[in-house]
């Protein structure tokens, strides 16, 4: 499938196929991007998908200055390995 025309991108040289998707986004995950992408993928590519798109997001309240609060309410790199190795079923080397 085209995946790439699913998501809107204007030229893209390759189809992709598609077993497993992780969206990462940084944005609130009620409205975000990723909500959007996963809806479109859903509709479009559900037959190819072996399991449900994963979404990772940051939680949904307001994101705070201060360092130790926003890393607690944003998306962390040890969130997304843990997601990918959920996944594939093995170790990811970070």
């Amino acid at each position: 499938p085209d995946l790439c025309g699913a998501i809107g991108a204007s030229s893209c040289s390759h189809q992709i196929v598609v077993f497993q998707v992780i969206i990462v986004e940084e944005c609130m995950k009620t409205g975000g991007i990723g909500a959007s992408l996963s809806s479109q993928i859903n509709e479009q590519y559900l037959d190819f998908l072996d399991a449900p798109v994963t979404r990772l997001s940051s939680q949904d309240v307001p994101t705070s200055y201060a360092f130790d609060l926003e890393a607690a309410t944003i998306i962390q790199p040890q969130q997304v390995i843990d997601a990918v190795e959920k996944i594939c079923g093995a170790s990811v080397a970070a």
